[in-house]
C-alpha cells in the first residue's frame, strides 16, 4: 500500500511539472507573438507578461524587446523555446547560474541560444543575455526585473 501511494505521488508530481512546463511555453510563445514579433505593443500588453510598474523597468524592458526584435530580423521568425532541463538534448549549453532551473527556458534561433527566459508565477522576470551580471569570468547570473 505504501509503495502504491509513493508511486501515485511521484506520477502526480511529474504530471504537474509537465503541465507547468507546457503552460510556461504557451506564455512565452504568446509573449513573442503578441509583443516581440509585432510592430506595435502597449504597456498594457507588457503587463500581461511582466510584473513591472516603474518607468525605469518598463524602459529597460522595451530596450531588451528591441534587442530581441533585432535578433529575429537578423535571423528568422522561426524560433524554438527550450526548457533548461532539455538543453542537452539539443547539443546546446549555457553557463547561466540560477537557483531554480525549472523556471528557465531559452530562446533558440538557428540552433543558437539567443536569450535565457526566466518565468515565475506565470510572469517573465528576465528575457535577455544583456541583463546578465557577471560575478566571475565563468558563470553568469541573470539580472531579474523583479529586483529592479
Amino acid at each position: 500500500m505504501r509503495k502504491t501511494t509513493v508511486i501515485i505521488m511521484i506520477t502526480f508530481l511529474i504530471g504537474a511539472c509537465a503541465q507547468n512546463k507546457n503552460q510556461d511555453i504557451k506564455t512565452l510563445q504568446a509573449f513573442f507573438d503578441e509583443v516581440v514579433l509585432t510592430e506595435n505593443y502597449t504597456n498594457e500588453d507588457l503587463l500581461k507578461f511582466f510584473n513591472v510598474e516603474n518607468d525605469e523597468s518598463i524602459a529597460l524592458l522595451k530596450y531588451q524587446i528591441k534587442n530581441l526584435k533585432t535578433k529575429f530580423q537578423q535571423n528568422s521568425d522561426d524560433y524554438q523555446i527550450i526548457a533548461h532541463n532539455d538543453i542537452n538534448n539539443y547539443e546546446l549549453s549555457s553557463n547561466l547560474e540560477y537557483n531554480n532551473y525549472d523556471e528557465v527556458y531559452y530562446l533558440v534561433i538557428n540552433e543558437a541560444l539567443i536569450a535565457p527566459l526566466i518565468i515565475k508565477n506565470d510572469r517573465l522576470i528576465s528575457i535577455s543575455f544583456a541583463l546578465y551580471k557577471t560575478l566571475d569570468k565563468k558563470n553568469k547570473y541573470p539580472m531579474l526585473l523583479e529586483e529592479l
